[in-house]
């Protein structure tokens, strides 16, 4: 669905969407929408998909009056220099996704001047890929997450290595499961998308154990995860939401389907709806 971003654009000076250059090769350039209210406990990161449209994102929740106490986040992660993003995974001469994005948080509120605090995702496709890793592998720096239409999932699992499972992270990377399953998230799906074809990767390791489709696999996470949640008496914080008429097409669910009111009723209203299907 072509997008036509001019339309998108507000002017209300409180709505006014920046795009900011890094000027370092560590941090990514990025969108930011600054808040009417303090920065601490109202920061939310959106993350784009491979297309890369952190333009979009960042005006679409700037154009909801949801937002208009949050500050909003988009960071633009180029292939040459934060190569896969969405598995946070690089090349020795590039920078993974997760350093990037820590290194862009501390800047953003140094510059600020308050201290880091956590902050709210959201993700959407390749965006929620990077969502729920990063929250998983850094929970001390996700205060909740929404990863929508995710391609494929880090299943908590040890026995299998990384970017599939928790095994092998190596030397720079842990996991405190625990604690990383206590964070807020909702992992939702559109009820569309259930295509199968080149376009949602396909391996052996992701098919055996996830499953062929994106509306299987987010099923099929959230069952894993929260069954080890519930072995460790954690309780209601992971929830799967199925999104009615919702295709693999950000504008499209922005649009045509209730997923702003979900995104604003699990952050902003503090309530998340669990396993709602409608």
């Amino acid at each position: 669905m072509p997008v036509d971003l001019s339309r998108l654009a507000n002017n209300r000076s409180d709505r006014k969407v920046t795009c900011v250059r890094s000027n370092s090769d560590l941090i990514p350039d990025y969108y930011i929408r600054r808040g009417t209210k303090a920065l601490p406990g109202r920061t939310l990161v959106l993350l784009h998909g491979i297309s890369r449209n952190a333009a979009e994102l960042a005006l679409r929740f700037a154009e909801s009056g949801y937002w208009d106490e949050w500050t909003l986040i988009a960071p633009v992660f180029e292939r040459q220099r934060f190569g896969q993003f969405q598995q946070m995974m690089a090349k020795q001469s590039q920078i993974p996704s997760d350093q990037a994005l820590s290194a862009l948080l501390k800047r953003i509120f140094d510059e600020a001047g308050i201290d880091e605090h956590p902050v709210h995702l959201f993700g959407f496709s390749g965006g929620a890929q990077l969502a729920h890793r990063f929250a998983m592998l850094n929970p001390h720096k996700a205060a909740g997450v929404f990863a929508m239409a995710a391609g494929w999932y880090l299943m908590p699992d040890d026995n299998i290595a990384y970017p599939y499972g928790l095994g092998d992270l190596g030397p720079l990377r842990s996991c405190d499961l625990v604690r990383a399953l206590t964070i807020p998230m909702v992992v939702a799906v559109g009820a569309l998308d259930t295509r199968c074809d080149d376009v949602v990767r396909q391996d052996r390791i992701i098919n055996r154990t996830q499953g062929r489709n994106r509306y299987i696999r987010a099923r099929k996470w959230h069952k894993a995860v929260n069954r080890i949640a519930l072995e460790q008496g954690i309780l209601h914080t992971i929830a799967l939401q199925v999104i009615a008429n919702g295709t693999h097409n950000f504008g499209q669910c922005v649009e045509e389907t209730d997923l702003m009111d979900r995104v604003h009723t699990a952050f902003a209203g503090g309530t998340f709806m669990f396993n709602n299907a409608l």
